[in-house]
């Protein structure tokens, strides 16, 4: 039985289905390191706060909420904290006691704000806040954290003005910022270890409609000569057109499908290279006759789901279905109704399903 092992430091039930029953950890008092990733927990177990000698906890990818119920409250030798890919949408409050915190990563959840509630964490030198739902200006409350070295915020939709203060390594790529917040930074030429901020991606995702034989337009909001553009289709085809917008003179088939615009930027500062690729969200060409029907006689279910996601449809044939992660990452490929998603992180994605009516997205949530 683990829980006559009472002098154990490390203990890895990781990608297992666990949901509960965790009366067996409150015997583990020499325990350091603790990974329960990758299961099925829709809280923390209270049997952890019993575990003062714990150093790393993990309890990424599973379905824990913003409310913790106080139960690191006691965990006050914990370092190192991972409660990425769950479904938080505040920072818990609890953590404002976890003072020897060095590591905090809180990536894929769905946190927008609140970022003064890590103040106490005066030891924390690597932060990751990677796709969540943080937008506006960068969370200057963040740079009061004299130690912090690393801070990541990749995939969210920051604009803005770049402070001048963040850490030596700060990974901004694929948020909101344009042309000229990142211009003004770098011309401020601040010393730092590593700065990505390439790509970033701007426009919203958008439906255009078309009649076979007819023409259509595909538009994106960049302009001029500065950039160099590139259309991809399904974002893996890269296509000859060069211009502003996709213009296709008569619609064939084979054109209803999602479009992306690459807009890249050069330019030699002074002292540093300002080079930086945009690329806009979806903008979909669907069928104008067959998207009544598209509507109508098309379903995704279960959403939330943890396993599988299955396609219905009485008349439509499937063609191709794409998951996206909300970010415009092309995730994978299928061709079949019930489509197994049980791999994937928990998260937000988008699966868009070409039918011989067209193409049509939906939003589904991985838990």
């Amino acid at each position: 039985k683990i829980s006559t092992l009472t002098k154990m430091e490390s203990l890895n039930l990781s990608n297992n289905k666990i949901a509960q029953k965790f009366n067996y950890l409150s015997t583990l008092i020499g325990l350091k390191e603790l990974n329960l990733s990758g299961n099925q927990l829709t809280k923390i177990p209270t049997e952890i706060n019993t575990l003062t000698q714990l150093q790393s906890l993990d309890l990424s990818n599973n379905a824990i909420p913003a409310n913790l119920t106080n139960s690191l409250a006691n965990v006050k030798n914990l370092e190192w904290l991972s409660l990425a890919g769950n479904q938080m949408i505040a920072f818990p409050a609890e953590l404002s006691q976890l003072q020897k915190l060095i590591h905090l990563n809180c990536s894929d959840n769905k946190i927008s704000g609140g970022f003064e509630n890590l103040a106490a964490l005066q030891n924390l030198e690597q932060i990751y806040l990677d796709k969540n739902l943080i937008s506006g200006a960068f969370p200057s409350s963040l740079l009061e954290l004299k130690k912090l070295q690393m801070l990541s915020l990749t995939g969210n939709e920051l604009s803005g003005e770049i402070p001048e203060q963040i850490p030596a390594l700060t990974f901004l790529d694929n948020n909101r910022f344009s042309k000229e917040d990142i211009k003004t930074f770098l011309l401020k030429e601040k010393k730092l270890t590593d700065f990505t901020f390439s790509p970033q991606r701007y426009d919203e995702p958008k439906t255009v409609y078309a009649m076979l034989g007819n023409s259509a337009t595909l538009p994106q909001s960049l302009s001029g000569d500065e950039y160099q553009f590139t259309w991809f289709k399904n974002l893996d085809q890269k296509t000859p057109l060069t211009t502003e917008s996709y213009y296709i003179n008569k619609v064939e088939e084979e054109d209803f499908a999602a479009y992306t615009c690459e807009a890249y930027f050069f330019e030699k500062l002074p002292s540093e290279l300002l080079e930086i690729s945009f690329f806009r969200e979806l903008v979909t060409l669907e069928n104008g006759l067959g998207t009544a029907e598209v509507k109508v006689d098309l379903m995704v279910y279960p959403n939330p789901t943890t396993d599988f996601i299955n396609i219905k449809t009485s008349k439509l044939d499937i063609e191709k279905v794409f998951i996206f992660d909300l970010s415009g990452k092309l995730i994978m490929t299928e061709k079949s109704k019930i489509i197994n998603v049980g791999h994937l992180p928990s998260a937000t994605y988008i699966i868009s399903i070409k039918t011989s009516g067209g193409f049509k997205s939906f939003k589904f949530i991985k838990i």
